[in-house]
C-alpha cells in the first residue's frame, strides 16, 4: 500500500472510536498498538496488517487485518472485541488517507486463551477492500 499502513489507521481509527490510545511519540500509556502485540499493557487492543489478497473486479485490493484483544478476563476482551465488530464490520468511508469500499469480519472471534502473565486474548480477521486511490 504506498505511503499509508492500513493497520496504523485502522489502530487510529480505533483510538477515533474511544477504544483507547495508539502508540507513540508523547502517548503516556497507550492502550492500542499496531504491528506487533507488546507484552504489556495487561488490556491492550493490537492491529495486525496479514498478506492481503488479489484485487477485487475493480474496486481494488484487499487486505486482511487480525484485530487482537487483551483484558484481565475473558468477558472483557470479549465485550471489547464484540463492540469492534460492531464498529467496523461493514463499514465504509475513509480512515486517513486510505479509502475504503468495506470492511467485513471473516471470522468469529477466536479464543486465544490465557497468556503467561494470567490475560485472556481473543483474536478476530477482517478483510479490508480499499479502493484503488491513496488521498495526498
Amino acid at each position: 500500500m504506498p505511503e499509508a499502513y492500513l493497520e496504523k489507521e485502522l489502530a487510529d481509527h480505533l483510538e477515533t472510536l474511544g477504544y483507547g490510545k495508539v502508540e507513540g511519540v508523547g502517548v503516556r500509556k497507550p492502550t492500542i498498538f499496531w504491528g506487533e502485540q507488546p507484552p504489556e499493557p495487561q488490556k491492550c487492543i493490537t492491529v495486525i496488517e496479514e498478506q492481503g489478497g488479489p484485487p477485487q473486479d475493480v474496486i481494488g485490493q484487499t487486505y486482511s487485518v487480525t484485530i487482537l484483544v487483551r483484558d484481565t478476563e475473558y468477558k472483557l476482551a470479549r465485550e471489547t472485541m464484540q463492540s469492534i465488530y460492531r464498529a467496523l464490520h461493514g463499514e465504509q468511508g475513509i480512515l486517513s488517507t486510505i479509502k475504503v469500499a468495506r470492511i467485513t469480519a471473516d471470522s468469529q472471534p477466536l479464543n486465544l486463551g490465557v497468556d503467561g502473565g494470567s490475560n485472556d486474548s481473543l483474536q478476530q480477521t477482517y478483510t479490508v477492500v480499499a479502493k484503488n486511490t491513496v488521498l495526498p
